[in-house]
């Protein structure tokens, strides 16, 4: 149940075919979503959720990018208190893609929950993983890329036209000690007439969106083959997503953009252009 408290839809690839010289500069911003079960059949008992979550991105490709995730989940029960959830997350990834930095705390109701921290990097043998947090341990796991890596990759294939691509993506979560295998699949670009109050969102739908769908795999979990969830939502050129859902199959989250703000990073940027570092 919880797997959910670190979700934002940041997906890999071993780029097939993707064109390289493609510029895709992700812009740094803050986005706030609210987000609300829609769907419990999977127990009675517990009669709603509700939460809000954070989330911040700042950096380019040529100072690296930071990200800062928190969330607080309150999920109501039949015939008992509220219980309060909440997870922190905060990465480094280099400019190059190669090197990924993750601390990921969660707690729950008081109680100080699971913290993992550690250093991911990409070899040529594959993905060293050295965890400092909660015990220090070194992991030699596939070849996989990071969240910011695969947040370009998905508007790539978008911006190319490509339409499914099969995934593998490590971003700390589970103990650090796994990569995920992914299917992507991404819709015709689409534009719209804005029915959103925030000026910011009016100017991105003039541009349209990807409708995109992302199946995650876990065989160590789901011995079966079916993916242990999916997730929709729109994506923007920009690195800016709306209008998220999270189906697990016996319940699902949906999460709804609730502000947007652009953080003024545009020297850093406008030099990346400049010199064509993607």
């Amino acid at each position: 149940m919880l797997k959910f408290l670190f979700i934002i839809g940041f997906h890999i690839i071993y780029l097939c075919s993707v064109r390289a010289e493609e510029a895709t500069f992700l812009v740094p911003h803050r986005v706030v979503y609210d987000f609300q079960m829609d769907n419990a059949s999977w127990d009675p008992v517990i009669i709603g959720m509700s939460g809000r979550m954070v989330h911040e991105i700042k950096g380019s490709a040529c100072q690296g990018y930071t990200t800062h995730t928190s969330l607080v989940v309150r999920v109501y029960t039949e015939g008992m208190p509220v219980r309060l959830m909440s997870q922190e997350v905060k990465t480094y990834t280099t400019g190059d893609g190669h090197r990924f930095h993750f601390d990921i705390k969660k707690i729950m109701e008081q109680n100080v929950g699971k913290n993992t921290e550690g250093i991911a990097e990409i070899t040529k043998d594959g993905t060293l993983v050295k965890l400092k947090k909660p015990g220090e341990n070194v992991y030699k796991l596939e070849k996989a890329d990071f969240p910011i890596t695969s947040l370009k990759n998905i508007i790539r294939h978008a911006k190319a036209g490509h339409r499914f691509y099969n995934t593998t993506l490590f971003d700390g979560d589970n103990g650090g000690d796994r990569v995920i295998k992914e299917s992507v699949v991404i819709g015709e670009k689409k534009k719209s007439v804005s029915d959103s109050e925030i000026k910011e969102l009016k100017k991105l739908d003039e541009n349209g969106y990807w409708h995109v769908i992302v199946s995650h795999f876990d065989d160590t979990k789901n011995k079966d083959g079916l993916p242990i969830y999916r997730q929709s939502f729109h994506l923007y050129e920009n690195g800016v997503m709306r209008h998220l859902l999270i189906d697990y199959g016996d319940f699902s989250i949906r999460l709804k953009l609730k502000s947007l703000q652009f953080l003024d990073e545009k020297n850093d940027l406008h030099n990346c252009k400049l010199n064509n570092i993607k």
